[in-house]
């Protein structure tokens, strides 16, 4: 037993060759030795002109059309419905028709669309997904994500966190630093700012006629002696 490709449906025909009409689908299948498809009006076409002329020429002024039964051609802009010639796999009877899609309805955990064609069986799935994201923080912390309503899809999201205006606390034993508390979740942000005057303690011309030059600096802070170094590069030979 072999199964329509598109609906699964059980079909009492065998390995050898021809056209076969889904009962479900009502869809118009091919079979050949590389197993069972649906065709289109390209691959109808294609087949016909493989054909040989003097086949095509009999099969039309001598010979009786071997007719198909009627079945629609896969296609994404309407209900093609036809008849095929099992020799010379010219087109018969024709009928074309606008789709006709039932109710749009979602693919599972996806959130994806999907209408489904009540005459041929044309399916047409949407590209981008159409999420219903809810938006919350996981408990006791400050990460953000999204879960989608329809689909239970979780996106993670970035973490920021809450602090008041006035949250910041000098530190009684060293006063350059600070700190504050998110008010989400407790956790804790370090600030250091160290005070004083950079002084040159070194420079460097970096261009032959001190176009640009690099000095390194140093300073103490003036509240906790801390020492801090830096390189600093300027335009002009003149420290300002």
């Amino acid at each position: 037993m072999m199964q329509c490709p598109i609906c699964q449906t059980l079909l009492s025909v065998k390995m050898n060759g021809g056209f076969t009409t889904c009962p479900k689908c009502n869809l118009l299948l091919f079979i050949d030795k590389n197993g069972i498809k649906p065709v289109d009006e390209i691959d109808i076409s294609q087949k016909f002109y493989q054909v040989n002329r003097r086949v095509r020429w009999a099969c039309s002024s001598i010979l009786n059309h071997q007719w198909s039964d009627e079945g629609y051609l896969l296609s994404d802009y309407e209900c093609i419905k036809v008849t095929v010639c099992k020799r010379c796999f010219i087109k018969g009877s024709m009928k074309r028709e606008p789709h006709e899609f039932t109710e749009d309805y979602f693919i599972d955990a996806s959130c994806k669309k999907r209408q489904v064609c009540s005459r041929c069986g044309q399916i047409v799935i949407s590209r981008d997904p159409e999420h219903i994201f809810n938006y919350s923080f996981v408990e006791g912390t400050c990460d953000q994500e999204r879960r989608c309503s329809r689909c239970g899809l979780v996106e993670k999201l970035s973490t920021e966190h809450l602090f008041s205006d006035s949250g910041w606390v000098v530190s009684e034993i060293n006063k350059c630093n600070k700190t504050r508390t998110c008010i989400r979740c407790g956790q804790m942000e370090v600030a250091v700012t160290h005070s004083g005057k950079w002084v040159v303690i070194g420079r460097k011309d970096i261009t032959p006629n001190g176009e640009e030059v690099l000095f390194q600096e140093k300073r103490i802070c003036e509240v906790c002696d801390f020492e801090e170094y830096q390189e600093r590069f300027w335009n002009s030979p003149y420290h300002n």
